[in-house]
């Protein structure tokens, strides 16, 4: 599919990462566009490129399959602007929402739906 985004994930963040799309009921393709999708709007990227451990992994896949929004031309921009390339770049979203766990929070209510950095 032209518009796939595929992450490569270490076999742990790969489980880590299965775990908890099976804890919010979503499949892995719906989290992983919902995440991207938040990061063209938020622009984080460059915070979690700073933390250090950049994937270069190729033991658990996720494909990502958004729906005709244009979004892996704008991903593979906002991946481009800080270094990365668009697997890496896509993979360091995944990881990062294993550790943070947003969405869970948004659902539950203990988190703000907007976590834009402040200008």
């Amino acid at each position: 599919m032209r518009d796939a985004i595929g992450a490569w994930l270490s076999a742990d963040d790969g489980d880590a990462y299965v775990e908890y799309c099976r804890g919010l009921g979503l499949d892995e393709s719906a989290l992983a566009t919902l995440l991207l999708v938040r990061e063209v709007n938020a622009g984080r990227l460059h915070e979690l490129k700073a933390l250090g451990g950049l994937p270069n992994f190729k033991q658990k896949r996720v494909t990502i399959r958004p729906k005709g929004s244009g979004l892996r031309e704008k991903f593979l921009a906002h991946a481009k602007a800080n270094g990365l390339g668009l697997e890496q770049a896509a993979a360091l979203v995944l990881m990062a929402e294993t550790r943070e766990k947003w969405l869970e929070q948004v659902l539950l209510g203990d988190a703000e739906p907007d976590t834009a950095p402040d200008s």
